[in-house]
C-alpha cells in the first residue's frame, strides 16, 4: 500500500531536488512502452524482474509542459527490493504512505508531472 518515490538528482536540469516517480523515462523510436519500462527500472533502481508480467500497465496520459510533451504510459509494480539508485539521476529513494502523499500534494514537494500521475491514482490535492 505504500509508494516507493525517488528525489531527483539536484544535478538535473528540470525539477531538480523534486520527488517524482520512481522510475521514468523516454522510449525511443522501435522500443515498446513496456521494453522501456522494463529498461529504465533496471537503469534506475537496478531492479531485473523475473516475470516481466510482473510490471502492470495501468493508464495513459498526455503530459505537457513549457519544456515538453510526453505521451505517458504509466505501471504498477509491487516490488519490495532490494533497489540499486542510480546516482546521476536519483538523490534518494524512499516508500511514501498514501497519507504522506495526500498531505504533500500542492505543497511543491512533488513534481508537476507526479501530481497529475497521482490524480490517475486516486489522490486530491
Amino acid at each position: 500500500g505504500h509508494f516507493f518515490l525517488q528525489k531527483r538528482s539536484l544535478q538535473k536540469k528540470i525539477q531538480p531536488g523534486k520527488w517524482d516517480t520512481s522510475v521514468g523515462g523516454h522510449v525511443p523510436s522501435g522500443e515498446s512502452y513496456e521494453e522501456g519500462a522494463l529498461r529504465e527500472l533496471e537503469e534506475e533502481l537496478g531492479v531485473v524482474l523475473p516475470d516481466p508480467t510482473l510490471l502492470k500497465p495501468h493508464h495513459d496520459f498526455r503530459w505537457e509542459s513549457p519544456f515538453e510533451t510526453e505521451h505517458t504510459r504509466t505501471f504498477l509494480l509491487e516490488w519490495n527490493g532490494p533497489f540499486r539508485l542510480h546516482p546521476a539521476e536519483i538523490a534518494e529513494g524512499r516508500y511514501w504512505s498514501p497519507q504522506e502523499i495526500q498531505a504533500s500534494l500542492g505543497r511543491g514537494v512533488f513534481t508537476p508531472n507526479l501530481e497529475l500521475e497521482l490524480k490517475h491514482l486516486g489522490f486530491s490535492a
